[in-house]
């Protein structure tokens, strides 16, 4: 009263409880006393002191979005606590959520000391973002006129195990191709599938329409000769369809002697929009052309140098001679500048040609007899009963040898001229 404050105690009040900072939940009383004033009479009265549980601090941030198939796991379900406790969670870790934006995540905290702490209960906001999915149209083919094939596509992107089935509209699958297109290339497009979970994207693939193959036919043509050209005997292709072939090398060629030679023939159809062009191949073989080399027969009168040795060339073709021989023929006899009269052999050889088959034919070297040079004055006349003596028959000649007189006797019979030869 009167203004005054507990500043006029001589001694001033003390307060007490017997609760600590650390003291669990309950009340306390709260004794008063020691106070002293000459002015007033004092009378003390108790309070009390009541500790409530502690709400603890519960942190959670907030989760960063989701892809739809992983399992919700610490990285979302994250939250801490003050004092110590445990966190529960609904949805629960493991839980796979559908996509989605604004998913409640739930985390209830329990204290381990229940008797001074409150539980805690928070919520988080979660998106599930849809998980890419990309549709691809298979390639196809198919040839002309053939029948459409059936439309199919992969899928990847999908999770837990799923597939095809959990989309809520099927993938659709078109092409601008029929079956009676030309060959080319069109697309197949991917389009109309939905799934909730899935963000899908749609890849074009491509049918491809292949030419038709044409059925090519080439008999096995028979051997060439050298000198004979490439014609139809050889370049006899056929095809199923209508066209045209070219050859290599072409018709008219003139191929050298040789085996395994590749022919070639290229068919060109005539419709290139539905067929493709084929080549064909076969192997030809160009034999030798016969040709007969034949030493020509001669003749020597003896005691003359040999004649020079000639051969004759029957089977040579395109205008060719023994210029093509890479080895030119030799000619040759046993007989000898001094050989006596008769018959000698004149042989061929050596001769060889790329694209020839020789035959060599011998010939043959007929010596004759020479006639020797008899030289014998005309005689000076006699008179009847001479005889005839070296003075009239006194013939020389230029080979040794003899003479003989075909007269049985030395007597002449008379006449105004006798000739009588000296053998």
């Amino acid at each position: 009263m009167n203004g005054e404050t507990p500043s006029v105690l001589s001694a001033p009040a003390v307060l007490s409880t017997a609760a600590q900072t650390t003291s669990s939940v309950g009340t306390y009383a709260i004794t008063v006393s020691g106070a002293v004033s000459g002015n007033y009479a004092i009378t003390f009265r108790s309070g009390s002191l009541v500790i409530s549980k502690a709400t603890p601090v519960v942190t959670w941030g907030t989760p960063a979005d989701i892809t739809y198939g992983p399992a919700l796991s610490g990285a979302q379900l994250n939250a801490s606590a003050s004092t110590a406790g445990s966190f529960s969670y609904a949805p629960a870790a493991g839980a796979r959520l559908n996509a989605g934006a604004g998913q409640t995540l739930f985390a209830a905290f329990t204290p381990s000391d229940l008797l001074n702490y409150n539980p805690v209960t928070l919520t988080r906001s979660l998106t599930v973002l849809r998980a890419p999915l990309a549709i691809t149209a298979d390639g196809k083919s198919k040839l002309v006129g053939a029948a459409l094939p059936v439309l199919t596509a992969t899928y990847v992107g999908f999770v837990n195990g799923e597939n095809e089935a959990v989309l809520s509209s099927p993938v659709t699958l078109t092409t601008t191709a029929l079956a009676s297109s030309p060959a080319g290339t069109y697309p197949i497009l991917a389009s109309g599938a939905v799934g909730a979970n899935y963000s899908i994207s749609f890849v074009p693939g491509q049918l491809f329409v292949g030419k038709l193959t044409p059925t090519g036919t080439w008999p096995t043509p028979a051997n060439l000769t050298y000198g004979s050209a490439l014609s139809g005997t050889q370049l006899n292709a056929t095809a199923s369809v209508p066209g045209s072939f070219s050859y290599t090398p072409a018709a008219g060629t003139r191929l050298n002697a040789g085996a395994g030679y590749e022919l070639l023939a290229k068919f060109t159809p005539s419709d290139p929009a539905t067929y493709t062009s084929i080549t064909l191949t076969q192997a030809l073989t160009v034999a030798r052309a016969a040709l007969t080399i034949a030493a020509d027969n001669q003749t020597n009168v003896f005691g003359n140098a040999l004649p020079t040795l000639t051969a004759t060339y029957s089977g040579f073709v395109n205008g060719e001679t023994a210029a093509v021989l890479t080895t030119p023929a030799s000619l040759a006899t046993t007989a000898q500048g001094n050989s006596p009269a008769g018959n000698y052999p004149i042989t061929v050889s050596g001769a060889t040609a790329d694209n020839y088959a020789l035959t060599f034919s011998p010939g043959t070297l007929v010596i004759t007899k020479a006639t020797p040079v008899v030289t014998w004055g005309n005689p000076a006349d006699i008179g009847y009963g001479t005889a005839l003596s070296t003075s009239q028959l006194n013939a020389t000649a230029s080979r040794p040898g003899s003479f003989t007189s075909p007269w049985p006797g030395p007597w002449l019979p008379t006449t105004s001229s006798t000739s009588r030869p000296a053998c």
